[in-house]
Protein backbone atom coordinates (compact mmCIF):
# COMPACT_ATOMS: atom_id res chain seq x y z
CA UNK A 1 0.00 0.00 0.00
CA UNK A 2 1.40 3.39 -0.99
CA UNK A 3 2.10 6.12 1.91
CA UNK A 4 0.05 8.48 0.73
CA UNK A 5 -3.06 6.31 1.07
CA UNK A 6 -2.05 4.66 4.57
CA UNK A 7 -1.10 8.64 5.45
CA UNK A 8 -5.33 9.47 4.66
CA UNK A 9 -6.08 6.35 6.40
CA UNK A 10 -4.61 7.76 9.80
CA UNK A 11 -5.15 10.98 9.36
CA UNK A 12 -9.03 10.94 8.01
CA UNK A 13 -9.92 8.12 10.71
CA UNK A 14 -11.31 10.54 13.05
CA UNK A 15 -13.66 12.75 10.54
CA UNK A 16 -15.08 9.40 8.92
CA UNK A 17 -18.75 8.62 9.64
CA UNK A 18 -19.25 4.76 10.59
CA UNK A 19 -19.74 2.24 7.74
CA UNK A 20 -22.96 2.19 6.09
CA UNK A 21 -25.01 -1.06 7.96
CA UNK A 22 -25.71 -2.41 3.89
CA UNK A 23 -23.31 -4.96 2.27
CA UNK A 24 -22.44 -4.98 -1.25
CA UNK A 25 -20.76 -7.68 -3.71
CA UNK A 26 -17.62 -6.69 -4.72
CA UNK A 27 -15.67 -8.39 -7.89
CA UNK A 28 -12.38 -8.16 -9.19
CA UNK A 29 -11.34 -7.57 -12.95
CA UNK A 30 -7.32 -8.32 -13.83
CA UNK A 31 -5.35 -9.46 -16.80
CA UNK A 32 -8.28 -8.78 -19.61
CA UNK A 33 -8.13 -5.26 -19.03
CA UNK A 34 -4.35 -4.63 -17.31
CA UNK A 35 -2.35 -1.80 -19.49
CA UNK A 36 -5.56 -0.43 -21.06
CA UNK A 37 -6.71 2.99 -20.84
CA UNK A 38 -9.39 3.50 -18.03
CA UNK A 39 -12.38 5.70 -17.65
CA UNK A 40 -10.33 8.53 -15.90
CA UNK A 41 -7.29 8.41 -18.82
CA UNK A 42 -5.24 6.41 -16.23
CA UNK A 43 -3.18 3.19 -17.45
CA UNK A 44 -5.08 -0.01 -15.93
CA UNK A 45 -2.58 -1.64 -13.27
CA UNK A 46 -4.02 -4.94 -11.62
CA UNK A 47 -1.37 -4.98 -9.24
CA UNK A 48 -2.41 -1.35 -7.73
CA UNK A 49 -4.46 -0.57 -5.52
CA UNK A 50 -7.31 0.97 -7.97
CA UNK A 51 -11.15 0.50 -7.69
CA UNK A 52 -13.95 0.76 -10.10
CA UNK A 53 -17.09 2.33 -9.20
CA UNK A 54 -20.53 4.05 -11.10
CA UNK A 55 -20.89 7.66 -9.11
CA UNK A 56 -17.97 8.31 -7.39
CA UNK A 57 -15.48 11.33 -8.61
CA UNK A 58 -12.22 9.57 -10.00
CA UNK A 59 -9.44 9.91 -7.25
CA UNK A 60 -11.55 9.43 -4.34
CA UNK A 61 -10.00 7.21 -1.99
CA UNK A 62 -12.22 4.10 -0.65
CA UNK A 63 -11.17 1.99 2.47
CA UNK A 64 -13.00 -1.46 1.70
CA UNK A 65 -13.82 -3.96 4.63
CA UNK A 66 -14.23 -7.52 3.94
CA UNK A 67 -17.26 -8.58 5.96
CA UNK A 68 -16.26 -12.38 6.56
CA UNK A 69 -13.02 -12.29 7.27
CA UNK A 70 -12.41 -8.69 8.87
CA UNK A 71 -9.85 -7.41 5.35
CA UNK A 72 -9.37 -4.33 4.78
CA UNK A 73 -7.49 -2.16 1.95
CA UNK A 74 -7.62 1.43 0.87
CA UNK A 75 -8.29 1.94 -2.70
CA UNK A 76 -8.49 4.80 -4.89
CA UNK A 77 -11.74 5.06 -7.71
CA UNK A 78 -9.95 5.42 -11.38
CA UNK A 79 -12.67 3.77 -13.36
CA UNK A 80 -16.02 3.11 -13.61
CA UNK A 81 -18.05 -0.30 -13.20
CA UNK A 82 -19.17 -2.52 -12.86
CA UNK A 83 -21.83 -3.21 -15.00
CA UNK A 84 -22.99 -6.29 -13.95
CA UNK A 85 -26.51 -6.30 -11.58
CA UNK A 86 -26.22 -6.64 -8.06
CA UNK A 87 -22.43 -5.71 -8.32
CA UNK A 88 -21.66 -2.51 -6.34
CA UNK A 89 -17.67 -2.08 -6.82
CA UNK A 90 -14.81 -3.54 -8.73
CA UNK A 91 -11.24 -3.99 -7.14
CA UNK A 92 -8.12 -4.77 -9.27
CA UNK A 93 -6.60 -7.56 -8.72
CA UNK A 94 -4.21 -6.58 -5.98
CA UNK A 95 -6.70 -5.15 -3.52
CA UNK A 96 -9.26 -8.01 -3.79
CA UNK A 97 -6.26 -10.53 -2.99
CA UNK A 98 -5.30 -8.55 -0.32
CA UNK A 99 -9.01 -8.81 0.66
CA UNK A 100 -9.35 -12.62 0.32
CA UNK A 101 -7.69 -13.89 -2.68
CA UNK A 102 -8.19 -14.32 -6.14
CA UNK A 103 -9.85 -17.74 -6.42
CA UNK A 104 -12.93 -16.25 -4.97
CA UNK A 105 -14.69 -14.59 -7.71
CA UNK A 106 -17.35 -12.40 -5.69
CA UNK A 107 -17.27 -11.03 -1.77
CA UNK A 108 -19.57 -9.17 0.13
CA UNK A 109 -17.83 -6.23 1.52
CA UNK A 110 -18.88 -2.77 3.08
CA UNK A 111 -16.79 0.52 2.58
CA UNK A 112 -16.70 4.17 2.97
CA UNK A 113 -14.82 7.09 1.58
CA UNK A 114 -11.93 8.53 3.05
CA UNK A 115 -10.56 11.12 1.29
CA UNK A 116 -9.73 12.42 -2.32
CA UNK A 117 -6.37 12.48 -3.81
CA UNK A 118 -5.49 16.02 -4.23
CA UNK A 119 -8.04 18.16 -1.99
CA UNK A 120 -8.32 15.34 1.21
CA UNK A 121 -10.85 15.92 3.64
CA UNK A 122 -10.10 17.23 7.14
CA UNK A 123 -10.47 20.05 9.04
CA UNK A 124 -8.24 23.55 8.89
CA UNK A 125 -6.20 23.62 11.06
CA UNK A 126 -6.36 27.30 12.10
CA UNK A 127 -8.92 30.30 11.04
CA UNK A 128 -8.89 32.24 8.27
CA UNK A 129 -7.92 35.55 9.48
CA UNK A 130 -11.21 37.48 8.13
CA UNK A 131 -10.64 41.29 7.70
CA UNK A 132 -7.23 41.61 7.06
CA UNK A 133 -5.55 42.53 3.68
CA UNK A 134 -3.44 39.27 2.07
CA UNK A 135 -0.37 40.26 0.47
CA UNK A 136 -1.17 40.83 -2.75
CA UNK A 137 -3.85 43.56 -1.95
CA UNK A 138 -1.69 45.47 0.19
CA UNK A 139 0.83 45.19 -2.44
CA UNK A 140 -1.21 46.83 -5.14
CA UNK A 141 -2.61 49.22 -3.14
CA UNK A 142 0.89 51.17 -3.19
CA UNK A 143 1.25 53.84 -5.02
Amino acid sequence: MSPYIEAAIIAFSFFLKPYEDTTVWCSWYGKPFHGRITASGEVYDMMAFTAAHRSYPFGTVLLVEEITEGGCVAVVVNDRGPFVDGRSIDLSLAAFKQLRGARVGLIQVRYKVVGRIGRPYILPSRRPQWGTKSKMQRISSKP
